[in-house]
């Protein structure tokens, strides 16, 4: 859909059903792929279309595989668990059997899978399925970020170097996480779930990391594990009608490891940003070297030199 002038789209046709997937979603998860589903289911319920929204969420104070709905068409499914082992080839049957209910009590004429971490490999609907992808995670169990743990871009899947890889990526919580899970636990039944999330997401980015995971690299699976959690990956993928991709470059990487092409459709926005004075640049992402604010950095110092543009 456009990704401009969502507030004034009508509906053009046949309202439909649509029923999105995701990892997370707004206001409790706000990265670049759940901003971008809810950019996309607004734009589809300003056409008038019938929209549902079903997304993982981390919740220390409910039980692993709880649903509740937040709000009119959108549920949360807990999914406390950080990383799966290779070995679970990215399986929840827990997970994937609420799901399940969800899609049959909606019954959506569409259904759009943005992102299958903390969720399951084997979800499966009876509506046609679009996938779409937002990074190299169906190939890349190291956070989807396709680097090596020195840094370097990663050539390709290879069992032998996936499962050590995915290992160092791997978060592992501490032991201070664990206590903390617990109390939340113990406190869930006279503190609201919702006001231990936003108490914790008061504290800073970086001191939110060392309270929770640990620096130690997780153990490795052996390198047949890995596989199999591609193969798992991989399969959901072929059992889909459609994949977007935002980039000539991620499709072609798609399609390199087997998945069927997909269809090119660049990320937009919906606004238009005044230049910026001073020779500077804008970077709207997370500071983190796999989302590449150093090379855009180096390009701007190899167009313009250390002044900045005219």
């Amino acid at each position: 859909s456009p990704a401009s002038g969502i507030g004034t789209l009508e509906a053009t046709g046949p309202t439909m059903r649509i029923l999105y997937i995701s990892h997370g979603y707004p206001p409790r998860e706000g990265a670049g792929t759940e901003q971008h589903c809810r950019l996309l289911v607004e734009a589809m319920r300003a056409r008038g279309h019938h929209v549902g929204v079903i997304a993982a969420t981390r919740d220390p104070g409910r039980r692993h595989g709880e649903v509740y709905v937040e709000a009119p068409g959108l549920w949360r499914i807990t999914s406390n668990f950080p990383a799966r082992p290779l070995s679970g080839r990215e399986r929840d049957p827990a997970i994937a059997a609420r799901i399940r209910r969800i899609a049959e009590s909606f019954q959506p004429d569409v259904v759009h899978v943005h992102h299958l971490q903390f969720l399951c490999s084997t979800l499966r609907f009876a509506a046609p399925t679009v996938f779409t992808l937002h990074d190299g995670w169906t190939w890349c169990a190291a956070g989807g970020t396709e680097l090596l743990p020195d840094g370097r871009v990663c050539p390709g899947p290879e069992p032998e170097r996936c499962a050590p890889c995915a290992a160092s990526w791997r978060p592992m919580p501490t032991r201070t996480a664990g206590a903390l899970v617990a109390i939340a636990g113990r406190l869930s039944p006279w503190v609201d779930s919702d006001r231990l999330h936003g108490l914790w997401k008061l504290l800073p980015d970086g001191l939110r990391r060392r309270i929770a995971v640990r620096k130690a690299p997780a153990p490795a699976d052996p390198p047949e594990a890995a596989a199999a959690r591609n193969k798992a990956m991989l399969e959901f993928a072929e059992g889909t009608a459609a994949i977007v991709s935002p980039s000539a470059y991620l499709a072609g990487r798609a399609e390199a490891q087997g998945l069927p092409c997909p269809v090119v459709i660049p990320h937009g926005i919906n606004e238009r940003f005044p230049r910026i004075g001073g020779g500077g640049f804008l970077f709207l992402g997370t500071m983190a070297p796999h989302k590449g604010p150093d090379l855009v950095s180096a390009a701007h110092r190899r167009a313009f030199g250390s002044g900045g543009p005219p």
